[in-house]
């Protein structure tokens, strides 16, 4: 029987994501099953965010851990809790850098793991098994055809972690300059760039581009529903230039999205791991 590779999904969306592609990427480095468990890392008080599993939808075919056995003793927060006490899992603390966990004895697995080192090698397996099953939903359908048809689309995801005062004192990029600064920047390597901007605060998203200057650009309604985020993140893919935030939901659609020809933007600072953005995209 093969031998179990358990991750614990917790946070947003974007989280989740880097949680799984963690796992993918370690299940195929160590001939490990990779078992999901969707179920213990969600539903906390604690939880300012109010996550939720969101990753229905999407090519993924790895187990989710209720549908198996271990459901009954591994999908709980006391059995996580436990694990570590006794040191049969790894748990990745506030990580500095990336780290090299593949030759660990362990079998369970819980942190963020914000670094696409820890999943590179697999990023083409990631795009087919994180492809949205449907993307011919009527809601998105207009976006899409705009996207698909602008010679230099631009996607800007602009997070400001609006649920709480404390997540946007503490999380938010706190210089609206850097917009604007990543639009010239890009202005003077791309021609005629049609700009698509994502954020769940449209209004304040609008206040900051319009001082930038006269752009061409499109505001994407969010769809609010957590379980539809896959959408918007499909439809920011499509682009070929990402201007981003902070959020692990926008770094994600740069990722699966850019090609060769892209030029993504980012924060240098912001997210959890030193490693978090990747070497060939531009700091801010």
């Amino acid at each position: 029987m093969k031998k179990k590779l358990f991750v614990r999904l917790k946070g947003g969306y974007g989280n989740q994501l880097f949680v799984y592609a963690f796992g993918l990427a370690l299940s195929e480095k160590t001939g490990k099953e990779l078992i999901i468990d969707n179920i213990s890392g969600f539903g906390s008080a604690a939880d300012e965010y109010k996550s939720e599993y969101g990753l229905d939808g999407l090519g993924i075919k790895d187990k989710l851990i209720g549908q198996t056995i271990f459901r009954y003793f591994v999908a709980n927060k006391y059995f996580w809790h436990l694990a570590k006490k006794i040191n049969i899992s790894h748990v990745e603390e506030f990580s500095d850098r990336y780290k090299d966990v593949s030759r660990l004895k362990n079998h369970f697995f819980e942190g963020y793991w914000q670094s696409s080192l820890y999943f590179d090698d697999y990023k083409e397996q990631l795009r087919k098994n994180l492809l949205v099953e449907k993307t011919d939903k009527i809601s998105i359908s207009d976006y899409k055809k705009r996207i698909l048809e602008s010679k230099n689309s631009v996607a800007i995801g602009m997070r400001f972690y609006e649920e709480t005062l404390s997540a946007s004192q503490h999380h938010m990029v706190k210089d609206d300059s850097y917009y604007c600064n990543a639009i010239e920047f890009l202005e003077k390597r791309v021609s005629r760039p049609k700009y698509f901007v994502f954020s769940t605060d449209i209004k304040r998203a609008k206040k900051i581009i319009d001082s930038c200057g006269d752009k061409d650009v499109v505001y994407i309604d969010p769809i609010r529903a957590k379980d539809n985020a896959k959408y918007d993140l499909y439809l920011m893919s499509l682009c070929d230039h990402f201007i981003i935030s902070n959020g692990t939901f926008y770094w994600w659609a740069a990722y699966l999205g850019e090609n060769k020809k892209s030029i993504v933007i980012a924060p240098e600072k912001g997210f959890i791991n030193l490693d978090a953005v990747p070497t060939h995209w531009l700091k801010l």
